[in-house]
């Protein structure tokens, strides 16, 4: 009897536990299948944000589709320059050679912030605002916005890339050690204009302490202008760039200098036959509506009538080794038609290494020489810079670089400007950086 109530309680037991089991698998389906309809409803609207453009910064920078890069430095400057007179036979002596100019002065040397957002795998609106374009108090269409770009890479399936908008044109080097410019930019940086002129009924100083000579010389990459480019490259060997742009700071065209359309224009082709070394060649032509002077205007109005230009020209040719510790470059530029005058002619020669001494800490030596022929004013002029430099590097970006630069300048006046122009300039400066 015994045994049959054992069976009966087993045989029970086996049917309770069967059912629920049965109803705790019924209850896991649809817990899953509820899971998997939250899972394809939040996928759905993640699609429908990104069609409708609606994705937040936050999520765009999580997914790589937003890259944000800048770079801000100060820089403290001391500099000495020495101005004399032309050839120094002034009667009066506060205009002779040895008038003197010492001068400090704090410098935001740059202050840029970068946007690159990726619209898709191959195509990227660019952005760079110049923060330190409000330094001179003054709003005007080339300040803050220093680029605005559209980009595509991968045309087509191949390496061709194509961009338009607001951006600098890929023309020469754009190489420096640091702080000091190199002639390559198109100025001498350290010549410019170092105190206002006093134009008072006796002034205390005649010889202000000016721009020294014109300097104006080929200059590599210059920004702010509206573009069409396009580049392709083969097998990591070569590379060809050309540019259409306005020769304006202006987006806009009835600003422009190049009225008619697109005639200022820039090619460059880039080698890389060997490892660590490569070479370039490019060649620029800017374009200026209002250079040429018409037959309409009077010959006694205009400094070299017969000559001027609607035109100037420029060629580069350069080379870049870089080692593992050891980066050199150096590159020559001619200047043509230059400042729009077709007697005019410029030259500009610069070298410079950095070498890596440790992991953190480089080492920078620069020379530059520039010489211009029948510029305004001048039969010639020549103008040198050695600058020589220590950077400290740390992990965080930031950067210290202590510099000095010592320039020369001769420029052989014509007649009715008196002769010999002579001037030196010694600069110590000082940057803390940050990269980012």
């Amino acid at each position: 009897m015994r045994g049959k109530k054992s069976a009966v309680l087993g045989l029970l037991c086996f049917l309770f536990s069967a059912v629920a089991s049965a109803e705790d698998v019924s209850q896991l389906k649809a817990e899953i299948a509820d899971l998997k309809a939250k899972v394809a409803g939040i996928e759905a609207a993640r699609a429908g944000e990104q069609a409708s453009g609606s994705e937040t910064l936050t999520s765009m920078k999580k997914n790589a589709a937003i890259t944000i890069s800048g770079e801000a430095t100060l820089d403290v400057v001391v500099s000495h320059r020495d101005d004399g007179d032309r050839n120094g036979d002034n009667a009066t002596a506060r205009r002779e050679n040895g008038d003197e100019i010492d001068n400090t002065s704090f410098n935001t040397g740059d202050a840029y912030l970068g946007f690159e957002i990726r619209a898709s795998r191959n195509a990227t609106l660019n952005i760079l605002l110049d923060l330190d374009d409000f330094n001179d108090g003054a709003v005007n269409e080339g300040d803050l916005l220093e680029e605005c770009y559209y980009l595509w890479e991968n045309v087509c399936g191949k390496p061709w890339t194509i961009a338009f908008g607001k951006k600098g044109i890929d023309y020469g080097m754009d190489s420096s050690i640091g702080i000091s410019d190199g002639f390559n930019t198109g100025a001498a940086t350290w010549f410019t204009a170092r105190e206002a002129a006093d134009n008072t009924a006796n002034p205390k100083n005649t010889n202000y302490h000016r721009q020294v000579g014109t300097n104006v010389f080929p200059g590599a990459q210059p920004t702010d202008l509206y573009a069409i480019e396009t580049q392709y490259s083969w097998k990591g060997k070569a590379r060809f760039y050309a540019a259409v742009f306005q020769n304006s700071t202006a987006m806009h065209e009835d600003r422009s200098a190049d009225t008619l359309f697109f005639q200022s224009y820039a090619v460059k082709v880039e080698l890389t036959p060997v490892e660590r070394w490569s070479f370039q060649l490019s060649f620029m032509n800017r374009h200026e509506d209002s250079a040429r002077r018409d037959t309409s205007a009077p010959r006694a109005t205009v400094a070299n009538w017969d000559n001027t230009e609607n035109d100037q020209q420029s060629i580069s040719a350069g080379f870049t080794y870089s080692g593992s510790a050891l980066t050199v470059w150096g590159e020559y530029q001619h200047g043509f038609d230059w400042q729009y005058n077709d007697e005019t002619t410029a030259d500009v020669v610069g070298l410079g290494l950095i070498y890596a001494a440790t992991g953190s800490i480089d080492l920078g030596l620069m020379g530059d020489w520039a010489g211009i022929d029948k510029a305004a004013g001048y039969d010639e002029e020549r103008y040198w810079q050695v600058a020589v430099n220590a950077t400290r590097k740390f992990d965080s970006g930031i950067y210290l670089t202590l510099e000095y630069a010592h320039l020369w300048y001769d420029g052989d006046a014509t007649a009715a400007n008196s002769g010999n122009v002579d001037r030196e300039a010694d600069v110590l400066a000082f940057r803390t950086g940050w990269a980012f």
